[in-house]
């Protein structure tokens, strides 16, 4: 009974203020669309210059509507800016109506003005404009993340008014944990609807104290720590039962249509042909249903940005409106078999579909973390191989063969993910790693596969259900290796450095140092020999010189000479 009223309370509350602001917003509307009418007025009298006084009456007016939206507007400095911009263009309206009325209208100064309080007009309609547009109720995010964060503003400072924002945000997490809680099963489902109560009890009592101006009170911020954790909890819960759907009804997506294909095409005397085309019709519309469905509580609830949540969104929106159109085209196959238009126009249908829950895959894969869905894909092969035991124990061999019917297609949708994964990677170690593990997996699936149908022909045999369960067993092991190679790698660090005072050469400690020699000087360093400057060779008696090149070559002798001479100039310098 106290819940309820404090949820009735919560509720109250929001509803007023989300009353508050409808009323406000409306009022803020109205004023925008009288500005506009009023301004248009004013810059047909500011461009005339021979205009009577109701343009400047047009000009009061707007100023009056801008005035009221300032005051409406929440924003401090959006207010200050509208309430300075009213200021100015009220002066210059003022002067300009005073150069009109003593005829100078036409005057150079006066359509200055005119022209500055156009523009400033402009302005003032812009700023009103946006003060107007951002006045709106915002929208709760589209993903799981951009909710935490809204709600996670709010519970910091429940005494600010965000419009309701933190509130829907939470409500709309509980509403995605109730659709997840639906199609779980006992404890599971239960523990999971009490985590969404406990949130919801905590947020009402939080907003009904921030009401009653109490929000930074210790039991409010007692109340806030609480309902912190409880979405934290609450977040984790819902992406493991996802990831968990995730795993049950993306493991298979394609083969409802393929036997509704089989169905479409069935000889025309095949016994119970309406029938069966109806149930797998039937089937194939439920379990296209499924995958809308789980991808949509994917895109709520998993990691994914905003592109893929939208991407997400369009592909079931196809897939929706694919899946009525591959019936219809199904069931005229069926009415006309032999009809080649019919039968290419069903498979274009069919084909779209298959493309577009492809891409819908793809998507959802990218909205969930990987090593979670390894994790939820390992596990559900466990439960399949135990429904297979008790299968064999129970001689039920078609028992048996969806339960290895369905690890074979968890196996081929862990090889798909880790295949998309390694194309999406850049780091080869991780793709030489995943590539590997997913190669023995791969392996693996067909054994299993003949094991199945073995045992399946005599369920009773010790031998062919012993190598069914080895087989079982070789998966599990390899999507165990697969889901390692998405562990973490250590950085390969070198070895520490070896410890310096343990080093030897030898066994033997080095001989003490000889001491210095004692009562003797060591000689003076000689002095260095002198520089002298190399002449320039003079001609010889009779030798034959190319002059040119002789005087060339004693230029650029006289010009070394001069450098070197300098430097060693600068050289004694500094040293002296």
């Amino acid at each position: 009974m106290q819940k309820a009223q404090q949820v009735s309370q919560g509720l109250d509350v929001l509803t007023a203020k989300v009353e508050n602001a409808a009323r406000k917003l409306e009022a803020m509307t109205n004023s925008k669309q009288s500005i506009a009418k009023k301004i248009d007025a004013a810059q047909n009298w500011l461009a005339d210059p021979n205009g009577g006084p109701e343009g400047e009456e047009q000009i009061r007016g707007a100023l009056a509507e801008a005035r009221k939206i300032a005051e409406l507007c929440d924003d401090p400095k959006e207010r200050d800016d509208i309430l300075r911009s009213l200021g100015e263009i009220a002066a210059l309206t003022s002067k300009l109506a005073d150069l009109r009325r003593q005829g100078k209208g036409d005057s150079p100064e006066a359509r200055a003005l005119a022209k500055q309080v156009a523009t400033a007009l402009q302005n003032l309609q812009t700023k009103t404009n946006r003060t107007v547009a951002n006045s709106r109720p915002a929208k709760a995010a589209v993903h799981l993340e951009g909710k935490i964060e809204q709600a996670q503003r709010w519970i910091d400072n429940p005494t600010v008014d965000d419009r309701g924002v933190g509130q829907a945000a939470i409500r709309g997490l509980v509403a995605e944990g109730h659709r997840l809680a639906n199609v779980m099963m006992g404890p599971y489902r239960q523990d999971l609807l009490a985590k969404c109560d406990r949130v919801d009890q905590l947020t009402a009592q939080l907003a009904d104290l921030a009401a009653r101006g109490e929000g930074e009170s210790p039991q409010a911020r007692a109340l806030a720590s609480q309902l912190q954790d409880s979405l934290k909890d609450l977040k984790a819960q819902m992406q493991e039962a996802m990831t968990q759907e995730v795993s049950d009804v993306f493991s298979d997506t394609t083969t409802p249509i393929k036997l509704l294909a089989v169905a479409a095409t069935a000889p025309p005397d095949a016994p119970n042909r309406e029938e069966v085309f109806d149930e797998r019709a039937a089937n194939f519309e439920n379990h296209s249903g499924r995958l809308g469905a789980t991808a949509e509580k994917a895109a709520a609830v998993g990691t994914a940005n905003k592109s893929t949540v939208e991407g997400i969104q369009a592909s079931v929106k196809t897939a929706r409106e694919l899946t009525p159109q591959v019936v219809s085209a199904a069931r005229i196959l069926l009415r006309n078999p032999g009809n080649q238009a019919a039968y290419e126009h069903f498979e274009t249908m069919k084909n779209q579909w298959i493309d577009n829950v492809e891409k819908m895959t793809g998507l959802v894969d990218e909205a969930i973390d990987t090593k979670s869905l390894l994790d939820a894909s390992e596990e559900a092969i466990k439960k399949d191989l135990d429904k297979c035991k008790v299968a064999m124990a129970n001689i039920q061999p078609q028992m048996l063969v969806a339960g290895a019917t369905s690890i074979a297609r968890r196996a081929n949708r862990i090889l798909l993910v880790a295949k998309r994964e390694v194309e999406n990677s850049e780091d080869p170690k991780f793709r030489e790693a995943v590539k590997a593990a997913s190669d023995e997996l791969s392996k693996t699936i067909s054994p299993m596969v003949m094991d199945a149908k073995a045992v399946a022909g005599n369920i009773s045999d010790p031998g062919l259900q012993k190598s069914f369960l080895d087989s079982g067993y070789r998966i599990l092991g390899a999507v165990a290796k697969v889901r390692e190679a998405f562990q973490p790698q250590e950085p390969d660090f070198p070895p520490p450095p070896p410890d310096l005072e343990q080093l030897r050469l030898t066994d033997e400690l080095a001989p003490p140092k000889p001491p210095l020699p004692e009562g003797e000087v060591p000689p003076p360093r000689p002095p260095p020999p002198e520089e002298k400057d190399e002449e320039f060779p003079e001609q010889k008696a009779g030798e034959v010189i190319n002059q040119p090149m002789m005087m060339a070559a004693r230029q650029l002798h006289d010009e070394a000479r001069k450098w070197s001479s300098k430097v060693s100039n600068e050289v004694f310098l500094e040293k002296g």
